[in-house]
């Protein structure tokens, strides 16, 4: 199940994390993440939104997010984590559905 926080100073992001790996969502980005004793730490630099996620390894090629994407989705059906990363659905409405306050732009 995703972790959804609100850092202290940085902006809004919700955390979907599996055993080692994750991703970080923001409004307009995402950033692949590993776990590194108690923190989850990025790994290679933000990507823009919208992320188009592959429905089979086959259609993978070598993109390490994708892959932890596609894995979530296995893992964790029911996630919205493919409808934020497609901006099929808003940030504000991710934030909303765990329950975190939305920012107001």
């Amino acid at each position: 199940m995703p972790v959804a926080r609100i850092s202290g100073t940085s902006q809004p992001s919700i955390d979907f994390t599996l055993n080692l790996l994750g991703i970080r969502v923001w409004e307009d980005a995402c950033v692949l993440i590993a776990k590194s004793g108690w923190e989850w730490r990025p790994l290679g630099p933000p990507r823009p939104l919208p992320l188009r996620i592959p429905r089979s390894p086959a259609e993978l090629d070598s993109d390490e997010l994708c892959m932890t994407a596609l894995q979530f989705q296995k893992e964790c059906p029911h996630s919205d984590l493919a409808d934020i990363l497609c901006q099929r659905k808003t940030f504000a409405e991710a934030l909303a559905g765990y329950g975190l306050p939305v920012p107001i732009a």
